[in-house]
């Protein structure tokens, strides 16, 4: 048995396995980010609901009292965006333009709608 050829085959699958590794881990580090930024989100809902009801108690007016708040909601979803789209790069995946939904860069074709993608 030519044992130079099991090494480099050893070598070669022992590279595969650490290279699948580091990509679950940034991937799993990017979907721990989601999750963070969604929590802020469900929390500046909670903070502008307390908000409206005190300023309704106090039968104060509640027209723009909670703008900050809505643009920070819209600033952490834009994050989230990014970061999704930094998964699907490193899963070397995007989504269709015409359903939205994950499909592989390779495919021609959507394989849920079937709309020819654009290379």
């Amino acid at each position: 048995m030519d044992f130079e050829k099991m090494k480099d085959s050893i070598e070669n699958g022992a590279g595969d396995v650490f290279k699948r590794t580091e990509e679950f881990i940034s991937t799993s580090k990017l979907n721990f980010k989601i999750s963070d930024r969604e929590q802020k989100i469900e929390d500046l809902y909670l903070k502008i609901g307390k908000k409206i009801y005190k300023k309704y108690d106090e039968k104060s007016p509640i027209e723009g009292y909670i703008i900050k708040d809505c643009k920070d909601i819209k600033r952490i979803q834009d994050e989230i965006e990014i970061i999704k789209n930094k998964i699907l790069t490193l899963e070397n995946k995007g989504l269709c333009s015409k359903c939205g939904n994950e499909i592989q860069k390779k495919d021609t074709f959507c394989p849920f709608c079937g709309l020819k993608q654009k290379k």
